[in-house]
């Protein structure tokens, strides 16, 4: 087995961060955001998100490991209140330029929701680079 030259950390850190397209406000506008990559567990286990969100988290994960690529259904106001919730927790996590807090309040459900799949891992339907 060979062994490859080890990461530095900025490199590792320079890898994870991307900058990332998503959608305006016009059709076919794109805007471009850059992003790091967060962990719901992590967010859980540090407090960054409250109790009545851990149910919507479980229920992510549970969902995920069955089905990975069925959506979670909602079936009430309270749900899709507290999903809006945890979307809106994690672009606060996610998003470095801009912020969200500096931008949040404008922001599109397709907007968050594009930063919430990528924050998850579905990188597939967004052409991501390096950071420069």
């Amino acid at each position: 087995m060979t062994q490859g030259k080890i990461i530095s950390a900025q490199d590792f850190i320079n890898k994870a961060i991307k900058v990332v397209e998503i959608d305006g406000f016009e059709a076919g506008e794109k805007f471009t955001v850059k992003l790091k990559p967060v962990s719901l567990l992590a967010m859980m286990t540090k407090g960054k998100l409250p109790n009545e969100l851990k149910a919507q988290v479980a229920s992510l994960f549970s969902n995920s490991q069955n089905n990975p690529n069925e959506q979670v259904p909602i079936t009430s106001i309270e749900e899709l209140a507290l999903m809006q919730e945890l979307m809106n927790k994690v672009c606060e996590e996610c998003m470095l330029e801009p912020k969200f807090s500096e931008i949040g309040e404008y922001m599109t459900d397709a907007q968050k929701t594009q930063i919430f799949t990528y924050a998850q891992g579905n990188v597939k339907q967004y052409t991501p680079s390096n950071q420069e």
